[in-house]
């Protein structure tokens, strides 16, 4: 929409005051003029230049308000944009229309005063943005164009086959029942059926549960814990001297071979020689948790 450029000079006089004020130049960009429904929203845009020295007068700002029983102006900007010579505000006010028309119809929105003082001799001009029409259009056709025969049919109701989808979340929903006895029945939380005993996982719990790296007590409480899991692992009290056996019986724990052995020499130091320092030197508090958990996944291995 091209730009409108109105030059207004309406100077009010004030008795021993300036009368000087020159002119205020006003660009007004105004939205569309047709298109419009009920509850569209309306930008009208300008750019009002008044000589320098000029400053709004707060009291002609328009504000948000119902203009009218179909008209509501919603928002207002007015801000300062110093290009060139004098003084430019940037305006922008904000139109809603709630007209209900049975026929095109072209509304007019009325025009917009703004006042502008200056302080020094309180000098005033005032700038006018114009009015602009719109038309607004009915939602749908009425009166004699009003019956079913002129409307449009409605569209032809599509039917989809949801039987894919059914089988494909079946299949996805028995896959993952079947995945989740599978893990439960591995990790033992069945409640039914035969549970193998697994103490070497329950002192591995107990063992992180004590943080053994924190005191000597705890390192101790961690070996004993340990030891009660191998005790119940084999059947039987194991000492040192039983490693060889406890591997030869059950080989799937030759992987900790080494890691028993230093375990049992700690114990040793620890319980019978009281050296808690060497025990911790043969095998660290981190070490009772590793082996602790090297021991409980060897014990859950099918």
């Amino acid at each position: 929409m091209p730009a409108l450029a109105i030059s207004i000079a309406l100077s009010i006089p004030m008795p021993g005051l300036a009368q000087e004020t020159g002119e205020a130049t006003v660009e007004s960009r105004l939205p569309r003029t047709v298109g419009y429904f009920v509850g569209d929203r309306l930008d009208y845009a300008g750019t009002i230049t008044v000589p320098d020295g000029f400053d709004i007068d707060l009291a002609s700002r328009p504000r948000p308000r119902d203009l009218d029983y179909w008209l509501e102006l919603q928002r207002v900007s007015i801000e300062p944009a110093r290009k060139g010579s004098g003084r430019r505000f940037e305006v922008m006010l904000g139109y809603q229309t709630f007209y209900v028309p049975l026929e095109p119809r072209e509304l007019r929105i009325p025009p917009v005063t703004i006042g502008f003082r200056r302080q020094e001799d309180g000098a005033r001009i005032e700038a006018t943005l114009p009015g602009f029409s719109f038309i607004s259009s009915p939602l749908r056709p009425i009166l004699e164009r009003s019956s079913p025969q002129a409307m449009r049919p409605d569209a032809a109701l599509v039917v989809g086959d949801t039987r894919p989808a059914q089988w494909r979340t079946g299949i996805a929903v028995g896959a993952s029942l079947a995945l989740f006895g599978m893990l439960a029945a591995y990790r033992g939380w069945l409640p039914t059926g035969r549970r193998r005993p697994r103490p070497l996982g329950l002192a591995a719990r107990h063992i992180a549960g004590l943080r053994p790296q924190t005191s000597r007590d705890a390192y101790r409480a961690a070996l004993l814990e340990l030891h009660r899991g191998l005790d119940a692992a084999a059947g039987r009290r194991l000492l040192a001297d039983d490693l060889a056996n406890l591997l030869r019986e059950h080989p799937r724990f030759a992987e900790a071979a080494a890691d028993l052995g230093r375990f049992f020499a700690a114990s040793r130091l620890l319980y019978f020689s009281d050296d808690p320092a060497g025990a911790a030197a043969a095998l660290p508090a981190r070490d009772i948790v590793l082996l602790a958990g090297l021991l409980a996944a060897i014990e859950r291995a099918p």
